[in-house]
């Protein structure tokens, strides 16, 4: 089954079970990046904005790849985005 996410959630569910998957703490993977453990917190939190830079900072730490894909709208109107893992 295939679901389809906003994409800035599926960035976030994609940092948190990667984290995980590899046994890491916020404050371990916040370390790791650089960045505060606060900052881990917001990413996987659903309000904040992550920026680019940040986002790559946080794929080479967890060992992924950000693979962004634009596709044309759906007829319902929405934009699909899909999260590789």
């Amino acid at each position: 089954m295939r679901v389809v996410l906003e994409p800035m959630l599926a960035v976030r569910l994609a940092v948190r079970w990667a984290r995980l998957d590899l046994g890491l703490t916020q404050a371990e993977l916040a370390d790791e990046v650089g960045v505060s453990k606060q900052q881990i917190s917001q990413i996987e939190s659903p309000d904040a904005n992550i920026r680019m830079d940040t986002l790559q900072k946080l794929a080479n730490a967890l060992a992924l790849d950000v693979d962004i894909t634009l596709r044309p709208r759906r007829e319902s109107g929405e934009f699909a985005a899909v999260a590789k893992g």
